[in-house]
């Protein structure tokens, strides 16, 4: 039924996406579904015909039949904010999904034309081999997305909000071939405080952990073979971010994202 409905909008819509007839957008075709929205693959007809994702409300919510047009339209009016703020503060060579055009397609749906996430969502990686007792991910390949997910973090708290969404790690997408992490989802954000920023800081701590299959939360298991296997800085840092009390634990992106930095230049490439 969903992708039907996806099917019916992306051939009754193709060219009124991006409101400018001259640059319409071709190859559309359903590619996945949230609560509020169905996002669709597309490619520019004409530039340089660079893929794109549309997320397009459906007006449909399972807790409320039918949803409130205007909670669905708040939704999409508080990602693209966010978004506009991101780039804002000096986040456009950071990895957030841009956003290229928004719009409303008839009976006053919203969309969004952003960038098409590549590679897997994190949710993909945190998986441990049981009979090797190892990760799917290397330690630096962890540090790394831990890396470029404080500097997005941290754009995002310039610009007054923390990441609060719940799905967490299926909002984050994984490129290992350019080695590059991409956010997606904004519209679960809350207003910057200082709760919320630490968070943030332990959900990255969070994210290497949960890369690295580690056992345990908030007390690290150390007697998993996997513990005994890493370098001295990722210990430091996933005992400051899971462990620590007070001054010895992080309380600031900044920190953290030059501890990543010390530590990945220790392993090298």
């Amino acid at each position: 039924m969903a992708e039907d409905t996806a099917q019916r909008v992306s051939e009754k819509t193709t060219s009124r996406f991006l409101g400018r007839e001259n640059h319409p957008i071709i190859n559309l075709k359903p590619i996945g579904q949230g609560t509020y929205s169905i996002v669709h693959f597309g490619q520019y007809e004409r530039e340089t015909r660079n893929s794109v994702a549309i997320k397009v409300a459906t007006g449909y919510h399972p807790e409320y039949h039918p949803v409130g047009d205007e909670k669905v339209r708040e939704a999409f009016e508080l990602e693209n904010k966010v978004l506009r703020a991101l780039e804002q503060n000096g986040s456009k060579h950071t990895p957030i999904v841009h956003n290229y055009h928004e719009g409303a397609l008839p009976f006053d749906r919203p969309y969004i034309v952003m960038d098409l996430a590549q590679g897997k969502c994190l949710d993909d990686f945190t998986y441990v081999d049981v009979e090797r007792n190892v990760s799917r991910v290397d330690e630096r390949t962890a540090l790394e997305i831990a890396r470029q997910l404080a500097e997005t973090l941290e754009a995002a708290h310039r610009a007054g909000y923390a990441y609060a969404d719940w799905k967490f790690l299926s909002n984050l997408f994984w490129d290992p071939d350019r080695k590059h992490l991409t956010v997606v989802d904004w519209n679960g954000v809350r207003d910057l405080t200082e709760k919320e920023r630490l968070m943030n800081v332990y959900k990255v701590s969070t994210v290497i952990r949960d890369l690295l299959g580690l056992t345990g939360s908030h007390n690290l298991d150390k007697s998993d073979p996997k513990w005994s296997k890493l370098s001295s800085s990722t210990k430091d840092i996933l005992m400051k971010g899971q462990e620590a009390k007070g001054s010895e634990t992080y309380t600031d992106l900044e920190t953290l994202k030059t501890d990543l930095g010390d530590a990945l230049a220790v392993l090298g490439t």
